[in-house]
């Protein structure tokens, strides 16, 4: 039966999309004297060292009031969803043609999507030895830290009574990772943990209209080795990967970032498959005292409006002096950039300044906020990280880079978006174990705890279970 909008729990698509705050609709608690009130035309500035904070606390709660996704938008993935469940290959590639993705004439089956490790091998390397070398160093960078994370099953056990408790750590069987192709160290980020954690079956989906590779994506795919590369991506794919098709098993888990209708689809899926996250939001805290360097500063500020209407970014700084000094090394950087433009828009409706009394005060917004990153580039930085919680990465002082510590020194960049940090944590290898209880009793110890099992399961009411116990008791041995 086909799913309908009306017969989707509302949680299922609420706080989908990348809901980043418009600093510009915020408005001023407070006023803002002098050169500070000039400088606030092109980015707003909140001063809260003398202000009521309420206010501006609303605001800072307020972003993550998401709405539903776009009905027409909902509809259209629900019956791609539906399509594919129901008519499998045929469903899935029905829906690539309604959604003109590519020459659809030009595929007889979903075979000629699919290329194996065979195939990849036959085609050209990729010439540019150069990117070659800097993409192996990332890729032992990132596994040398994520090995780290490695997780041995483990057992109790009592010799005298013979039980045997525990957790076994088993990976999954199959995973696959979604990418647009344009990223390639957000594919490496997505896969090299499967690898490590030791999943059978790898694949890579990747949006390609002319169902080809480009050197580039053939490049990192080469040394990535999957078992298998689907050459499409949206929400068609998601669902057949999801639900399984007749040439397409299911996987285990989705993770990587697709297009909107991609993560929609894995949104309303994830109850029939694993999923890392929906959001492809990019968030970044900055905190930073009167040493702060404002070249860097207003580097990393433009930095992060490379990433457009998908990011968020606040700073909170201590003294008038590095916003004025800040802005106008904003105003000489921007003079030489050609994107100029689109720069500055997103430093107008995507960047907030808040100036506070000194930069501990800004742990608890920190923590409110939960973002995907924080940087502190402030004196005692290591002991001001102590103060955050809830954040994806933490970057501290000046040399760590968003450049370097989220592409290539080792940490994951999928980290949690939208408020998430506060009960989610970047993707690790963890994501792609299992972890099985083990219960292996022995008569003695039912007798040793026949009577304080009987006593909480009488209070539960739960007389069948006692029966199922006194019943093992009864026998003899």
């Amino acid at each position: 039966m086909p799913t309908t909008i009306s017969k989707l729990p509302f949680t299922l698509y609420y706080h989908l999309d990348c809901h980043m705050p418009q600093f510009d609709l915020f408005g001023k608690p407070t006023p803002i004297p002098g050169e500070l009130e000039y400088h606030s035309r092109l980015i707003p500035i909140i001063d809260l060292r003398d202000a009521d904070q309420s206010e501006f606390e609303k605001k800072i709660r307020s972003w993550r009031i998401a709405s539903p996704p776009d009905p027409t938008l909902l509809k259209k993935v629900l019956e791609t969803i539906d399509a594919v469940q129901e008519f499998g290959d045929r469903g899935f590639l029905e829906m690539i043609a309604k959604q003109e993705r590519g020459d659809i004439a030009s595929v007889d089956s979903v075979d000629d999507l699919i290329l194996f490790p065979e195939q990849l091998q036959r085609m050209p390397e990729y010439s540019d030895k150069k990117f070659i070398k800097a993409i192996r160093i990332a890729i032992q960078n990132i596994s040398m830290f994520h090995i780290k994370q490695h997780q041995e099953s483990w057992f109790i056990e009592d010799e005298e009574t013979g039980v045997r408790l525990g957790q076994r750590v088993t990976p999954m069987d199959s995973i696959a990772v979604l990418w647009t192709g344009l990223h390639p160290i957000e594919l490496i980020m997505n896969t090299i943990p499967a690898k490590l954690a030791g999943v059978e079956r790898i694949v890579i989906a990747i949006e390609s209209e002319e169902r080809t590779l480009s050197s580039l994506a053939l490049a990192v795919i080469h040394e990535l080795n999957p078992d298998e590369v689907i050459l499409s991506g949206g929400a068609p794919v998601v669902a057949a990967l999801a639900v399984g098709t007749e040439t397409i098993p299911r996987v285990d888990k989705i993770v990587g970032v697709g297009d909107v209708e991609a993560q929609l689809a894995k949104q309303l899926l994830s109850g029939q498959v694993g999923i890392d996250s929906f959001s492809s939001c990019r968030e970044m805290v900055i905190v930073g005292d009167q040493g702060i360097d404002p070249h860097i500063l207003a580097a990393d500020m433009l930095a992060q409006c490379e990433y457009s209407d998908l990011s968020g970014l606040i700073l909170f700084l201590t003294s008038d002096s590095t916003v004025s000094s800040t802005i106008e090394q904003l105003q000489s950087q921007l003079n030489q950039m050609g994107n100029a433009a689109s720069l500055m828009e997103t430093l107008r409706r995507r960047t907030l300044i808040v100036l506070v009394n000194e930069a501990g005060q800004a742990a608890p917004w920190i923590n409110e906020i939960a973002p995907q990153y924080v940087h502190l580039m402030i004196e005692e930085a290591d002991r001001s990280a102590k103060m955050i919680r809830n954040a994806g990465t933490i970057l501290i002082g000046e040399y760590s880079s968003e450049a370097i510590g989220t592409f290539v020194a080792g940490p994951n960049l999928n980290v949690p978006a939208m408020g998430r940090a506060r009960f989610q944590s970047p993707l690790g290898i963890d994501d792609f174990l299992h972890h099985a209880n083990i219960i292996h009793l022995t008569r003695r110890k039912i007798e040793d705890l026949s009577r304080t099992a009987e006593t909480i399961l009488a209070k539960e009411g739960f007389p069948a279970h006692i029966q199922s116990l006194r019943h093992r008791l009864q026998k003899s041995e």
